[in-house]
């Protein structure tokens, strides 16, 4: 997993880990912590802000 702290540039990335844990994926770098659960991404901007997530086709 890769996360741009500063979208548009090549530099402030975070790399980090994904598991598959009790329903849910749990991503993870040494400073955040965000979880994919029903549809949903939790965490992204406070630990209880919660976004949709929509599934595109292809």
């Amino acid at each position: 997993m890769s996360y741009s702290t500063d979208p548009g540039s090549s530099t402030g990335f975070l790399d980090g880990k994904c598991i598959f844990s009790n329903d849910a994926f749990i991503l993870t770098t040494d400073s955040t912590k965000y979880e994919i659960k029903n549809n949903y991404l939790i965490g992204f901007r406070t630990e209880a802000d919660t976004i949709k997530l929509k599934k595109i086709e292809r």
